[in-house]
């Protein structure tokens, strides 16, 4: 993953916006760790306990607990330890492929043992100077779904989700997209973080 000064002021934009998570999970060295996002139709909230238990029920596999991927509609789970890694992703995008209405397989990446994950959300500024009109033009002719309006400090910069109802690239090459527009500053793909630790030990 190659860093610079963009992805530095990146950090602490999400950070203010409260759509930048960071999971410390308690994660074994066996399994792979997996992320689902679960879709919604328009203007309702994921209904996360009727897929973990729709997951447990045919995958027979439970999902990880992560409040933080929670607050962004992920489920995250862990490979069983009876099957491999590879076995396990030709199962889940089997179940992916059957409830393309209700899921979407999110890409997972690794950089010294911390994994990133989209949660789904895309941060967009527009430049100074282009009018609010437009922008949510733009967003809407692009089926993008507002999840957080622009504030006082920031009145150029949203928060989206690509529309459910429209399967399209992930949200990294989608965002990697919408940066090419003229109007665009930056555009990128919100991502959660999960940093494994060792289980602690208890006497």
């Amino acid at each position: 993953m190659r860093v610079n000064a963009k992805a530095a002021r990146t950090f602490t934009a999400r950070a203010l916006l409260f759509s930048f998570f960071v999971l410390c999970a308690r994660a074994q060295s066996e399994g792979a760790l997996f992320a689902l996002k679960v879709l919604a139709p328009q203007g309702e909230a994921p209904d996360l306990i009727k897929a973990k238990a729709l997951l447990e029920r045919e995958l027979r596999v439970v999902p990880v607990s992560a409040e933080s991927a929670d607050q962004v509609g992920l489920i995250l789970l862990k490979s069983p330890e009876s099957v491999s890694a590879d076995e396990f992703q030709h199962e889940l995008a089997g179940f992916v492929n059957q409830h393309s209405k209700n899921f979407r397989l999110m890409p997972t990446t690794t950089t010294s043992g911390t994994q990133s994950i989209p949660t789904g959300r895309i941060i967009i500024q527009f430049k100074d100077g282009i009018l609010d009109l437009r922008a949510r033009a733009f967003l809407t002719q692009s089926k993008l779904k507002i999840v957080q309006e622009p504030t006082r400090l920031r009145p150029t910069r949203f928060v989206v989700e690509p529309d459910s109802k429209v399967p399209g690239p992930d949200p990294v090459a989608l965002a990697k997209n919408i940066s090419a527009n003229p109007d665009i500053r930056f555009a990128e793909a919100d991502m959660l973080f999960i940093t494994p630790t060792k289980p602690s030990m208890h006497k």
